[in-house]
């Protein structure tokens, strides 16, 4: 807006800036898994069957209901009777719940949060690196914040790669995910401070192609956004998920409009 001010009988016109408005962000939609059965098949491809080699990392938007099935749900699972999974639950309180990394070789070695960071009844991201190749203990970032963790299990022996379906919301068992995931990404490396931080967006799912990290991604799902029932589509390849034991009403607002 323009005002004219008058000085000693000379016109001044002078700029006022009207307040500025908070940005605005469009709907980001979900797959609600139910903690009973729901699940979504990514598929048993030779380029996920052992892709923690050399390091690589996964990332995903949940907000949980509860610690999920037999109270120890699974988001994903590559694992079966090999491989490497993040779980949570077990020991959930009020505010949330623990994250869990397995890895197994000839035993299973479990890494776990001290802190129950993954918050229930809210948006969360959750990205976990793991190098199968060294065995090092994996990183857990969630909201942005790298958490100290504790070894639940001393496992033995290399890793074993998976070589069964990959499964996203549960291990086509009881361990079972009770909440909305959204956005869900494979990456065929460690994700740097930096780049977890690029993900993170402040807070609301990024579209990953316009990161520095999109041509490290092996899978995307964005899980709602673009989707019809059955098809998980996969952004990157032709590899796309199927929805299991799910309907077309699990396809939920995961983030409302702003």
């Amino acid at each position: 807006m323009v005002k004219s001010l008058k000085l000693n009988n000379l016109r001044v016109d002078t700029v006022s800036s009207s307040p500025s408005l908070p940005p605005s962000f469009p709907e980001v939609k979900g797959f609600d898994f139910d903690g009973v059965d729901d699940t979504v098949f990514i598929g048993n491809h030779a380029d996920l069957q052992d892709f923690w080699a050399g390091g690589a990392s996964i990332s995903f938007w949940v907000n949980p209901r509860s610690d999920g099935g037999s109270n120890f749900g699974y988001w994903f699972d590559d694992a079966v009777s090999t491989g490497g999974c993040i779980a949570y639950g077990a020991d959930e309180d009020a505010l949330g719940v623990r994250a869990t990394f397995y890895a197994e070789g000839s035993s299973i070695w479990r890494w776990r949060t001290n802190n129950r960071a993954v918050l229930l009844g809210q948006a969360n991201l959750v990205i976990c690196s793991f190098n199968s190749t060294t065995m090092a203990a994996p990183v857990f970032t969630i909201n942005d914040v790298d958490e100290s963790f504790f070894v639940a299990t001393t496992g033995a022996g290399a890793f074993i790669p998976n070589s069964n379906q990959i499964r996203l919301g549960g291990n086509g068992g009881s361990r079972t995910s009770d909440g909305i995931m959204s956005h869900v990404c494979i990456y065929d490396k460690i994700l740097s401070t930096a780049e977890k931080t690029e993900v993170w967006n402040s807070g609301r799912p990024v579209d990953m192609a316009t990161t520095t990290v999109y041509g490290n991604l092996l899978r995307w799902f964005k899980l709602g956004d673009g989707d019809t029932f059955n098809t998980a589509i996969d952004q990157i390849t032709a590899n796309n998920g199927t929805m299991t034991n799910m309907t077309a009403d699990d396809i939920v607002t995961f983030l409302a409009a702003t």
